[in-house]
Parts: C-alpha cells; sequence; structure tokens
C-alpha cells in the first residue's frame, strides 16, 4: 500500500511554514528599523570615558590617611585580632581581598560598589564566623571596572593602613581615589 498525504495536509503545512517565515521577516523588519532609529539618535549614543589611569604606583600610604577619618594609627601590640571596617569612597566598584599567612585558609575577598560604605565603612565578615584581622595579614584593594587601579598591598600591623581605631577595637580600611 503507498503512503500519500492528504491535500489538506500539504495546504495545513505551507500557511504553518509562511506565516512563521512572514513572522521572522516582519520582526527582523522592526528590530532593524528600531536598532537604526536608535543609531541615528544622538542622545542614546553611549559615550565611553576612560578613567584616568595613575602614571606611577600609589604608595602605600596615600590612599588612606587615618588623620582625616578622626582614626590615629595607634602602634599595636604584636597579635592584636579584631574586626575589619572597610570604607570605598572611590567611584569604582572595588574587590578587597585577604591573605592571612598565619592561617592556612584561602584567600578570600569581598566586592564593594561605588562609595559604598563611604560614610561609616562596614564591618566585613566571613560566610561561617567572623572576620578576625591580625597583624601580618595582607590586603590587597583592586578596582573591577578595567581602570587597571589598586590600592595596597597593605599588611596589618606593618603599613599605615588599615589604621588601628583604638576606640572601636578594630582595623579600618579607607579606600580613597
Amino acid at each position: 500500500m503507498k503512503l500519500t498525504l492528504h491535500p489538506a495536509i500539504w495546504v495545513a503545512g505551507t500557511i504553518i511554514f509562511s506565516s512563521f517565515a512572514l513572522r521572522q521577516l516582519w520582526l527582523n523588519t522592526c528590530i532593524s528599523s528600531t536598532e537604526l532609529q536608535r543609531s541615528l539618535d544622538p542622545d542614546s549614543v553611549p559615550v565611553f570615558i576612560p578613567s584616568t589611569i595613575p602614571d606611577s604606583t600609589p604608595s602605600l600610604t596615600e590612599n588612606a590617611a587615618p588623620e582625616e577619618i578622626g582614626v590615629s594609627f595607634d602602634p599595636v601590640s604584636e597579635g592584636t585580632k579584631a574586626a575589619l571596617r572597610v570604607s570605598n569612597r572611590t567611584n569604582h566598584p572595588v574587590r578587597v581581598a585577604l591573605r592571612s599567612p598565619s592561617q592556612a585558609s584561602e584567600p578570600v575577598h569581598w566586592d564593594f560598589a561605588p562609595q559604598e560604605g563611604s560614610l561609616n565603612g562596614l564591618i566585613l565578615s566571613l560566610p561561617e564566623t567572623d572576620l578576625t584581622l591580625e597583624p601580618g595579614d595582607i590586603l590587597v584593594v583592586f578596582a573591577q571596572d578595567g581602570s587597571r587601579q589598586y590600592w595596597g598591598p597593605y599588611i596589618v600591623g606593618e603599613t599605615n593602613s588599615p589604621a588601628w581605631n583604638s576606640q572601636g577595637e578594630e582595623w579600618l580600611l579607607v579606600v580613597k581615589p
């Protein structure tokens, strides 16, 4: 027995295929005309303004002057462990990375939006425990927006930043442009 398709199936298939093809053509035309209109509109053209790249590497002390934020850099006795408060006063999204040579744990990092915590700072913590910073820990901050800016490395208790806040019993890292 010979198997043939009924003419109604051929007609239905042709109609479905044609409607699909016409719909695709219509969508492509609409998208193309919308893109053309946007490209002709000067207000909708994105403007790329590159960030300035510093001529030299920032020094270890120029980014966070404790005197400006009301915290003095007190001498810290060996073994002082405390929380870390971070303030991002830049217009860059930044990542704060911590490596603790005294502990066998992996390095950790936190991401900050531009100006996040710029007034009072934010106390950092780990997923399962509180963060305890101790002398010898290494902090590096770098921009996440492609500007290639970075701050640090800071060695806790050895560089001026992070500063020890004796009133709050915490370390304070202020990231400034």
